[in-house]
């Protein structure tokens, strides 16, 4: 039997349930690579994350804590190939991932990676160059201002072409007449 004391109680427990809303679970994201330690390859890799209810995102790299690129903004999914052509190597990145809705929803890398070089040689390109003659050496490169051309010949030093060459491409190499 209840009474009418244990009816009230009753009937404030029952209203307490029904009005009390359901609990929400708070949006969080969480960088599962890269998230520390890694060497990036220079011809790009996946950046991953959990995104438990934060929504779309943006995703950043930082160099020793400060943006350097955004690299993706309203980005609905939890990857994204990347390939850091443009970033000059280093070994203090980190990927920053943060809510649109909410910046203060976010996640950064535990600790620092590392970006390797990445130097494509475009010219020559197998063919012989003749002796005596200006050939134009042609690359890309994302190793900063100045680069250095070595010359090797069956994988094997041969000589130091230029040091310390701007870093624009291309370098006019008058090949001497006496090189073997």
């Amino acid at each position: 039997m209840i009474t009418a004391k244990r009816r009230s109680i009753f009937v404030a427990l029952f209203s307490l349930v029904l009005l009390t809303p359901a609990l929400t679970r708070a949006a969080s994201l969480q960088i599962t690579y890269p998230n520390g330690g890694e060497t990036w390859p220079a011809s790009g890799d996946n950046i991953s994350w959990n995104n438990n209810g934060a929504g779309d995102v943006k995703v950043e790299l930082l160099k020793a804590g400060s943006p350097v690129q955004t690299l993706a903004s309203n980005y609905p999914f939890s990857g994204l190939y990347w390939n850091p052509a443009s970033i000059t190597p280093g070994s203090d990145y980190t990927i920053r991932v943060s809510s649109s809705a909410d910046g203060t929803v976010n996640d950064v890398s535990d600790a620092p990676f590392t970006i390797q070089s990445n130097v494509q040689i475009n010219s020559p390109d197998g063919t012989q160059w003749g002796y005596g003659r200006t050939q134009t050496i042609q690359w890309s490169a994302n190793t900063g201002s100045t680069v250095k051309i070595d010359l090797y010949k069956g994988g094997v030093f041969q000589q130091t072409i230029v040091d310390n060459e701007s870093n624009d491409g291309n370098y006019n190499w008058a090949i001497p007449a006496n090189q073997t």
